[in-house]
């Protein structure tokens, strides 16, 4: 389990019930110099059936129960994707002042065991009809499920051949009929294949299946933009913060994807490009001062600043206003109008402020061709 300490930006629930953004506590523990921060994503398989609350403090008593001190977490649940989920960041610092660590063993398998355990108090075992319709969720995904967890497991002790595992026996009970049915959707995906009755899998398949997740979660992304990509040929390029210098353009909008929950940032640049930039501190800080609201216009400048003897990247953002509104502010036009302008003729807000610069342009040529004493 893991989690994005910036998606962690909404008012929280914690092991004390203190108030206020995820964002501030965290930034109070890094200022302590805690030595880390532990990240989790608590994902139960039906998490619209499921107090999210009850289950996090329930999983988090069991684990302080095991190690015997007092923890600190904060943590936050999000019901706004199609698998409702908390996000909880622990500190590294018991209540009692040491350092707080764990066995690979324990984060591995223990974590998982005390939160199916909470679980299982408020929604009763598992029945079979659970097991089935949670299997038939997975059949078509475009990412890494527990059936393929199951594949990956049964030929994993396989030699590959070209590049392709058998999977080995199938069960004879369920979820027999979900397993078949996985194979023949990652065979249409071109991540498995079968011959003379035996099934093989991509030896890349758990790889492939997370870059099309991530694929389309950024397809997502566009598609839920709070506004509307200008121009459908735009190509969608995540972008490090510390590229974003001199780049300037309108917010699109922000969200968090599923597959990490990480959140993100679109910016439809004036260069023709949207920018998938992940928060960050000072990105998140921005945000939830008011600032990069959906339909602004930004111009980002980085800067480097030695911090304690190491250089870093700080961003700076210049907010113009409503990026909607500069297509009539003179001053604006003026100074866009001395950049190049776009090869490409693009619709929506690009199509309409290149007409803007263009008929700048042109009656500044005007301006330049009447004579001296007419002007």
């Amino acid at each position: 389990m893991k989690v994005s300490r910036t998606a962690l930006m909404d008012p929280v629930f914690s092991s004390d019930e203190t108030p206020g953004k995820a964002y501030d506590v965290l930034r109070e523990w890094e200022k302590a110099g805690d030595p880390r921060i532990f990240k989790f994503i608590v994902s139960p398989e039906f998490g619209e059936r499921v107090d999210h609350r009850r289950l996090t403090r329930d999983l988090f008593k069991a684990i302080e129960a095991d190690l015997g001190v007092g923890l600190q977490w904060v943590a936050v649940t999000h019901h706004n994707t199609d698998h409702p989920h908390t996000h909880v960041a622990l500190r590294g610092l018991t209540r009692e002042g040491g350092e707080l660590r764990f066995s690979r063993q324990y984060l591995s398998h223990h974590i998982r065991q005390h939160a199916q355990a909470a679980v299982t108090r408020q929604l009763g075992y598992r029945s079979e009809l659970d097991r089935i319709r949670a299997a038939q969720r997975e059949v078509g995904a475009t990412r890494v499920t527990s059936l393929d967890r199951m594949l990956l497991k049964g030929a994993a002790s396989q030699p590959a051949v070209e590049g392709w595992k058998p999977v080995g026996a199938l069960p004879t009970h369920a979820p027999r009929t979900q397993l078949v049915q996985r194979l023949e959707a990652l065979e249409t995906m071109g991540y498995a294949r079968k011959s003379l009755g035996t099934w093989y899998v991509s030896e890349n398949l758990q790889g492939a299946l997370s870059a099309m997740q991530r694929a389309t979660d950024r397809q997502r992304a566009l598609r839920a933009g709070q506004l509307a990509v200008s121009d459908s040929r735009l190509p969608l390029v995540v972008t490090p913060v510390a590229k974003l210098n001199g780049i300037e353009g309108r917010i699109l909008g922000h969200g968090e994807e599923d597959s990490s929950g990480k959140r993100y940032m679109l910016l439809e640049s004036i260069a023709g490009k949207v920018h998938y930039v992940y928060h960050f501190f000072e990105l998140a800080k921005l945000r939830e001062g008011g600032g990069l609201k959906p339909g602004s216009y930004v111009v980002f400048k980085v800067r480097r600043q030695n911090a304690g003897g190491r250089w870093k990247a700080v961003l700076d953002a210049t907010e113009l206003g409503d990026a909607e509104r500069l297509l009539s502010d003179p001053r604006y036009l003026r100074r866009a109008a001395r950049g190049a302008m776009p090869d490409t003729v693009y619709g929506g807000w690009l199509g309409r402020r290149a007409a803007a610069l263009r008929q700048v342009q042109a009656q500044q040529e005007l301006e330049r061709s009447k004579p001296r004493q007419e002007r």
